[in-house]
């Protein structure tokens, strides 16, 4: 950590998601899903089931970049059961006939956890990066205004700038 973070002169507060951007991944977690099994389940004979569990490895990949690892999770366990119920025999009831079937999903479902959590610590260290690097660069701007006459009134107009940039920064 910098010295000023530190020394208290800067304080950190962890890297999160926007509001915004949580309400639309719990959206698509509740959604994507249901959807990518309707659209599959069209001509459930043209596709593999483990192309099937693909398209839904990246729909919780997606769902965790955008809102982090406990929407993702959610995707990931409905996509679990959405596939043994439409695309496991024996079709239409959670029972698996084949420990080769059994294996497959408990595969996906740990992968797609994985998946998911290390997309979310990926999104969220770019949220920190980007706010580390706002509040660097207003440090270096209060640093270098210091010695001129109008260094307050510059001062505060970084900090408002700052300020700014970091709130929008968290709502994306």
């Amino acid at each position: 950590l910098p010295d000023a973070v530190r020394q208290g002169l800067v304080r950190v507060r962890p890297a999160t998601f926007g509001r915004r951007r949580i309400a639309w991944s719990w959206i698509l977690a509740i959604g994507l899903p249901p959807l990518a099994t309707a659209l599959m389940d069209i001509d459930a004979g043209a596709i593999d089931r483990s192309s099937k569990l693909l398209v839904y490895t990246l729909g919780v990949a997606a769902i965790a970049l955008i809102g982090g690892f406990l929407p993702a999770a959610l995707a990931a366990v409905a996509s679990f059961l959405l596939a043994n119920w439409f695309f496991t025999a024996p079709y239409h009831t959670l029972t698996i006939s084949e420990p080769e079937h059994l294996i497959s999903l408990v595969t996906f479902l740990g992968v797609a956890a994985i998946i998911g959590f290390y997309v979310s610590v990926a999104a969220r260290r770019s949220l920190e990066s980007a706010r580390f690097r706002s509040e660097a660069e207003t440090l270096a701007a209060m640093a270098g205004t210091m010695g001129s006459s109008t260094a307050l009134a510059t001062l505060a107009e970084q900090v408002r700038f700052a300020h700014h940039s970091g709130r929008r920064a968290r709502e994306v």
